[in-house]
C-alpha cells in the first residue's frame, strides 16, 4: 500500500517539475529574450543579470560567473 501512494507522489512530484521547469524557460523566452533566439550561454546570463542588477542592485553579474 506504501509504496504504491510512494510511487504515485514521486509521479506527481515529477509532473509538477516538468511543469515548473517548462513555465520557468517560456518565461525566460518571453521576458528575458523576446521571443528571439539566444546563444544560450553568455547572452542569456548577460541579460538575466542586467535585470536582476537593474531590480536588485549591483553583484549579480560576478555572482552568475563564478
Amino acid at each position: 500500500m506504501h509504496t504504491k501512494t510512494d510511487n504515485n507522489d514521486k509521479e506527481r512530484n515529477n509532473e509538477t517539475l516538468i511543469k515548473r521547469n517548462r513555465l520557468l524557460g517560456m518565461r525566460i523566452q518571453h521576458e528575458v529574450l523576446k521571443d528571439q533566439r539566444a546563444e544560450y550561454g553568455e547572452q542569456v546570463i548577460q541579460k538575466l543579470a542586467k535585470e536582476l542588477t537593474d531590480k536588485y542592485g549591483r553583484g549579480f553579474i560576478k555572482a552568475i560567473r563564478r
